[in-house]
């Protein structure tokens, strides 16, 4: 998909569709500061299976399909991914 608009949060790439999308693995990735979002993103929809159902899938080459959402969505993901880091912390703390 060559029409989307990149956008930078602190040097960290966030594409967006035409339509206003978010890609959610750039977002995570520039929100959690890591290269991990990919697992992040597997390991929310397994404990959070309702998150697929705020998400559209684009193809973004022939093989490749990515997890896009608007901004209510990304909300939402968003209350979860901070939920997951929080607890994760205070485990490793503890």
């Amino acid at each position: 998909m060559n029409d989307t608009v990149t956008l930078s949060l602190d040097n960290n790439p966030i594409r967006f569709t035409p339509e206003g999308q978010l890609f959610i693995i750039d977002a995570i990735s520039a929100v959690s500061q890591t290269a991990s979002a990919g697992w992040l993103w597997n390991k929310l929809r397994k404990q959070h299976p309702e998150i697929d159902g705020y998400c559209d899938y684009i193809k973004t080459t022939a093989t490749i399909e990515e997890s896009v959402c608007d901004s209510e969505s990304w909300a939402i993901i968003q209350e979860h991914l901070f939920d997951y880091l929080i607890s994760s912390r205070l485990t490793e703390a503890g």
